[in-house]
Formats: structure tokens, C-alpha cells, sequence
């Protein structure tokens, strides 16, 4: 699946480049591969956990200072943080995660076997609970971005899985 990003990003209220599920299990893995050589510095694309668009995760690749970027990134209402930015190769990534009931581990790598962990996010911050104003749950997905602008780089997904991991 390709995704070419629009303008908007997974905090506006319009339609970003997205295709998400929900995300039916506490325990669970979600993973995905794709190949992104974005142009801009605009251009991102990648893996979202959010409930709404002020209360989400993102493992995205982009380009800063001209060199490609994995980020994770973290906002919850007002609160936004960049935990992690690991420069990459210009070649497909792998992303996974793997949930339980209080964490989620950021994973990467250049095949589907390798694992280097770039962070973990607890759980309740993407709970209806805490938000207070979500009712449908928690939705995964994958996701592109020109972040105010069209962007010009097509980010091709292989697949995107959610597979439950309970018991």
C-alpha cells in the first residue's frame, strides 16, 4: 500500500493519510515494513497509536538536516515530547511494537528479525479514561504527512498487522 501524505497531520481535525484499526487487545504486537525517501523536511510517515489527535505515539522516519530521522514522539493534550532520534539508513524499515497492559515497546530494524528498542509509553495516557472525551478506543495505523504542505514523497508500506498476544 502506498500513502502519499496530504497537508494535514494526526493532530488536525481534517483527514490525515491514514489506515488504521482498532486496537482490539491489550496484549498485542503491531508491526509494519515500508520504504520512505522523503525530500522535504515536511514529509513524514510512519506507525500511529492514538485515540485522538491530542493523544498519540508516532514512530515516523523524516528528514532533518539532510540526513534521514526515526523519531518517536509523544503528546498527550498540551504535553509533547521527542523521546528518541536514531538517524537510519535510506532503506526499508522495519517497526514494531509490542503492547501490554501498562507499556508499549518501540522496536525498529533493517529486517523483520532484528529488534533494537528506541522506547516504551505507558498505556494510560491513550485510555478514554484519561482523555476524557474519546469513547471509541484506541486505533493503530499507518500514516503520512506533508505537514502543512502536500508532500512529494510516496511512503510504501508492505503490510500492517495488529496480532493479539493473550492468553
Amino acid at each position: 500500500m502506498t500513502l502519499w501524505g496530504n497537508s494535514y497531520e494526526i493532530h488536525d481535525l481534517d483527514s490525515p493519510a491514514l489506515l488504521c484499526r482498532r486496537q482490539r487487545y491489550y496484549e498485542c504486537e503491531i508491526a509494519t515494513s515500508f520504504e520512505y525517501q522523503p525530500v522535504h523536511e515536511n514529509e513524514e510517515a510512519g506507525l500511529v497509536i492514538f485515540i485522538t489527535g491530542e493523544f498519540y505515539y508516532k514512530v515516523i522516519k523524516k528528514k532533518l538536516n539532510g540526513r534521514y530521522i526515526l523519531a518517536l514522539e509523544k503528546r498527550a493534550d498540551d504535553f509533547f515530547q521527542i523521546v528518541t532520534l536514531i538517524e537510519v539508513k535510506n532503506e526499508k524499515i522495519y517497526i514494531k511494537v509490542e503492547a501490554d497492559r501498562l507499556k508499549y515497546h518501540f522496536y525498529y530494524g533493517y529486517t523483520e528479525e532484528e529488534k533494537i528498542l528506541i522506547g516504551s509509553a505507558s498505556t494510560r495516557f491513550l485510555a478514554c479514561e484519561v482523555v476524557g472525551r474519546g469513547f471509541t478506543g484506541t486505533y493503530v495505523g499507518i500514516y503520512a504527512s506533508g505537514k502543512g504542505k502536500k508532500s512529494t514523497s510516496p511512503a510504501s508500506f508492505d503490510y500492517f498487522m495488529l496480532k493479539n498476544k493473550g492468553k
